[in-house]
């Protein structure tokens, strides 16, 4: 069925969307709706969008079979059609620009802590960039983390980066956030 465009309906002559511009505003909406699905009901939860969209998102991600959320997926494209993309268009973009900046501090952190296992005087470099740090513990995580790496370079089987090397990140990550 064609419609007429929304912003010719004034006019005595109406021109209409042909059915492949139908079918390619829907495939976008879906594709929006695909995206959107990807978030976290956390970061859901201050978009303004109806009711009925959000409680399609929720019951979306309580479902875990394949099928089903394929076909709830698709329920959800549809409502979108009745909201304002836009809204939801800006705030897919607020959380995927959040998301790669997590993921370029995460990148740093990771990049501090292979300079730190490296090189003792990488830990004066962190100390002086970030006031708040604890030197003993941090010197102690950094010994630790040595001899995981060590062990687990040395041909032991059993061996690897494990609990030390994961709270050296911890640890360089709780204090880089702290104001």
């Amino acid at each position: 069925m064609r419609r007429p465009r929304d912003d010719q309906e004034d006019d005595h002559t109406v021109t209409y969307d042909s059915r492949t511009q139908a079918k390619q505003a829907a495939q976008d909406t879906q594709d929006l709706a695909d995206a959107l699905l990807k978030l976290t009901p956390a970061e859901l939860e201050g978009v303004d969008m109806p009711e009925a969209l959000r409680d399609a998102f929720a019951e979306y991600h309580a479902i875990s079979g394949f099928e089903a959320r394929r076909r709830q997926s698709k329920y959800v494209g549809k409502l979108m059609r009745q909201a304002d993309p836009d809204t939801l268009r800006a705030a897919l973009s607020e959380s995927l620009a959040r998301q790669a900046q997590e993921g370029r501090a995460q990148k740093i952190i990771e990049q501090w802590r292979e300079r730190l296992m490296a090189d003792d005087s990488a830990l004066t470099e962190w100390a002086a960039a970030h006031p708040g740090t604890v030197t003993p513990a941090l010197r102690a995580l950094i010994r630790d983390a040595r001899r995981e790496s060590v062990a687990a370079t040395s041909g032991d089987a059993y061996a690897r980066k494990g609990r030390a090397f994961r709270a050296l990140f911890r640890a360089l990550r709780d204090t880089a956030q702290t104001p």
